[in-house]
């Protein structure tokens, strides 16, 4: 569900890169992750990539596509 909030509220909400990963893998993943190809529920988080891999194989899960920042080099604060 979706409610506003103000610029003050957003920068605490998501003060560090982090944070706006983490909220970005609960929106795409409400239930924790679950492997699209396999179904495991075991990962890994690729910093460098921004993703999440799975343990047992290798499929890798953007937490940026299909979403604004899709192939976008800016930092997520901004």
């Amino acid at each position: 569900m979706y409610h506003s909030i103000d610029f003050f509220q957003f920068q605490k909400k998501f003060s560090t890169e982090n944070k706006c990963l983490k909220y970005l893998m609960k929106q795409r993943c409400h239930n924790g992750f679950v492997c699209p190809k396999c179904g495991n529920n075991e990962y890994y988080f690729i910093k460098s990539r921004h993703n999440y891999q799975c343990k047992q194989c290798s499929y890798q899960l953007s937490v940026t596509s299909r979403t604004i920042f899709h192939k976008t080099r800016t930092p997520f604060r901004k």
